[in-house]
């Protein structure tokens, strides 16, 4: 029986052994560190938001900080702003991404880069159909073509000088719709997506003078511009960024410094962004031989849960995503509001971190779940449960006779999420 025991635990622990020591042998580049401190950081977009918490906590760690921007005012600002909370003395340069000579003027003065993060983005929410082509050109040059202008003005420096100042890094602020594409945010995803394309190659030029790249994949974060954005999102991008946490500017900042100094190529910022960065790892630079079994062992589970959610996301060409939109409503006649629709259920299974969350309410909670037959909709049933705080605040009212087949059922313990035909119900 002894025998037979130790068997089973051989079986069961030695392939991911082996997988495990394989992966220490052959995944390269390898780690290394990138110190911060006494090193000249430079930050494109410093003036405001994450790349002013980011000049905030290279200052704090004794960096020698430069940052640029458009305005000078808000420059100026920024720099007292962080002289007074770190006593640490800020070069500040203004200048437009687009214009590569105001850009090389700038790096010039600055000297020699050590750390660079590209920080720079503008984002115009809106259908492709009704945005127009001098909002997608303006969001392609700011945040592609200006990431390559940055780079290219500060790259013969970077090499040059690098054999006695030690590691060097160039950090490119994505975001997780440029892991994902999102409703509304076609020019804009675009736009990110393409500087994972800039990074991997460029990674793979630059190695062997000792510099390396990160790309860092920030959620919606609370910044000045987020107001300002939210103001002209279209109402089902509003309803699918609702479903993710938004961050603060200081813990994004954080998380992306973090990983810099380790030199990691992908930086996520929450748990949905590791999530993210497991099912979008592709042919990209991975240091870390644990993460690399991370990926390996959790990519295809990760792959089959996405293509469940896009199996009800994507709806088809009769069932739009604006006609669900206006079948969002609140069945306030019960002990706690309610809201259900097709798309809701749809955005809740494409954001993998609200699923969990309301997974999670559910099995620490005695919620009543109410499934529904739309009207409108007679073939699918819809989940209906508590979403006012948790996933998009929208408050409908209508009257219960609105609603053919509605049924209360009481429900405990664990459950998946998904739309169901009249037919089958479940637990």
């Amino acid at each position: 029986m002894a025998n037979a025991s130790l068997a089973y635990l051989t079986l069961l622990f030695l392939p991911p052994s082996l997988l495990l020591l394989l992966l220490a042998l052959i995944v390269r580049p390898r780690p290394v560190n990138v110190p911060i401190k006494n090193r000249n950081v430079f930050i494109t977009g410093g003036s405001s938001g994450i790349g002013l918490a980011l000049a905030h906590q290279a200052a704090s760690e004794g960096a020698k900080v430069s940052i640029l921007a458009r305005s000078l005012d808000k420059l100026e600002d920024a720099k007292q702003t962080i002289q007074l909370s770190t006593g640490v003395k800020v070069a500040v340069f203004a200048a437009d991404v687009r214009d590569f000579d105001a850009v090389q003027r700038a790096v010039d003065q600055a000297g020699p880069i050590d750390v660079l993060i590209v920080n720079q983005g503008v984002l115009v929410p809106q259908e492709l159909e009704k945005q127009g082509l001098d909002e997608v050109k303006f969001m392609l040059d700011v945040n592609l073509m200006g990431s390559f202008n940055m780079i290219k003005a500060a790259l013969p420096a970077m090499k040059s000088s690098r054999k006695n100042r030690g590691p060097a890094s160039i950090t490119l602020m994505s975001s997780q719709a440029g892991q994902v594409g999102i409703y509304g945010y076609t020019a804009y995803s675009a736009s990110k997506f393409g500087l994972r394309g800039l990074a991997e190659a460029l990674q793979q030029e630059v190695i062997e003078d000792n510099i390396h790249v990160s790309l860092v994949f920030p959620p919606e974060t609370e910044t000045p511009a987020l107001a300002r954005e939210n103001e002209k999102k279209p109402q089902v991008t509003s309803i699918i960024a609702a479903s993710s946490a938004v961050m603060k500017a200081d813990e994004v900042a954080k998380k992306a410094l973090d990983g810099i100094k380790f030199a990691r190529f992908i930086i996520p910022c929450n748990f949905e962004g590791f999530l993210l960065s497991i099912a979008t790892a592709g042919l990209s630079p991975q240091r870390s031989f644990l993460m690399a079994f991370i990926e390996v062992i959790a990519a295809g589970a990760i792959r089959i849960a996405v293509l469940c959610f896009q199996s009800n996301c994507f709806l088809g060409p009769d069932r739009s995503r604006q006609s669900s939109l206006m079948r969002v409503k609140v069945y306030a006649n019960c002990s706690i509001p309610v809201v259900f629709s097709e798309l809701g259920m749809h955005c809740l299974l494409y954001e993998p971190q609200a699923f969990l969350l309301i997974w999670s309410i559910l099995c620490k909670s005695n919620f009543s779940i109410l499934v529904a037959a739309d009207i409108y909709e007679p073939r699918c049933m819809f989940l209906v449960l508590d979403a006012r705080e948790h996933c998009f605040g929208l408050s409908y009212m209508v009257k219960a006779s609105d609603f053919t087949g509605l049924l209360k059922l009481p429900l405990s313990g664990f459950w998946a999420a998904r739309c169901f035909h009249p037919q089958h119900f479940f637990f």
